[in-house]
């Protein structure tokens, strides 16, 4: 995957609705990114959307399309010649816009496209409700391009993703009704957490191995922001100094979706990231699965 870069990130953490709209958070997010960019709205050729918890829980027509016309990228009527975008939803929990990265990435080595826009929008679809608990999530849109590097040696590395089949039940989630009321019923074990720092340092280890890599090498690591003490008791699981772990969890309760986004954008801003540095992505998804990549700034 070198040599494919994240050219501009857009954050979104306001809303324009007095509803909640995980669509609005994600154009708004998307508007950002563009504004950040060097290219226009008509050049992007690709949209994924990796949101979970989305308006009204909308699974057609893909979200992605609908955050394509609100943005007015290349929308397509019937018969038009004109540019295109080809826009699709990647749903696969707190992993999904690192698959959505993955997947981008791979389809611009392709030679077919030359930029992707991945974007996500979460919200407490429970919190309008008056059934059902708080997932804890933050209320984010967040939003970056894609493109191939002009620097030989800079951009994505490889990507890792594994399943670990024996906590599959670890976290479970599904729609639930009560007197005409529509609400997200879920279910997480009291150790989750440990499960998935039982579960991290093996892929990352297999990652470092596959990428020729050490993890002394890696200058900065941006991991889930779960909690605090997730983050601490991660470093040191892998053995790396707490001060290498970027924490935002003062800022935000967990980010989920948008958290690789927001550890970016927020790495680069305050001065966390230079040119020439290492940088190691995880996330974690229900599964349980994580999901790990290299990228060199």
């Amino acid at each position: 995957m070198a040599g494919i870069r994240i050219e501009s990130v857009g954050v979104c953490s306001k809303q324009r609705r007095k509803k909640r709209s995980s669509i609005d958070l994600a154009t708004r997010a998307a508007n950002e990114c563009l504004k950040e960019s060097v290219y226009e709205k008509g050049d992007i050729e690709l949209l994924i959307n990796t949101g979970v918890y989305r308006d009204e829980f909308i699974t057609e027509p893909a979200i992605a399309t609908i955050i394509q016309k609100a943005v007015k990228i290349n929308p397509a009527t019937h018969g038009d010649k004109g540019k295109k975008t080809l826009a699709f939803d990647i749903l696969n929990g707190g992993i999904g816009f690192m698959n959505g990265c993955h997947v981008a990435g791979t389809m611009i080595k392709s030679g077919r496209f030359k930029t992707a826009l991945v974007l996500t929008g979460e919200i407490e679809n429970n919190a309008e409700t008056k059934n059902g608990e708080l997932l804890g999530y933050a209320e984010l849109g967040a939003a970056i391009i894609l493109d191939r590097s002009q620097n030989p040696g800079t951009g994505f590395g490889k990507f890792l993703f594994k399943t670990f089949h024996d906590h599959i039940d670890s976290y479970i989630s599904h729609l639930a009704q009560d007197r005409g009321e529509t609400y997200i019923h879920y279910k997480k074990e009291d150790n989750l957490e440990e499960r998935y720092l039982a579960c991290i340092p093996a892929t990352v280890e297999d990652l470092l191995c596959k990428e020729g890599l050490q993890l002394g090498d890696i200058d900065i690591i941006l991991p889930p922001q779960i909690s605090s003490d997730f983050i601490a008791e991660l470093s040191r699981r892998i053995g790396v100094a707490r001060d290498k772990l970027v924490d935002l969890t003062e800022l935000y309760p967990d980010p989920f979706t948008a958290t690789m986004a927001l550890t970016f954008k927020y790495s680069k801003e305050n001065n966390l990231i230079k040119r020439g540095d290492k940088i190691l992505f995880i996330n974690v998804g229900s599964g349980i699965q994580i999901g790990c990549a290299i990228y060199y700034c």
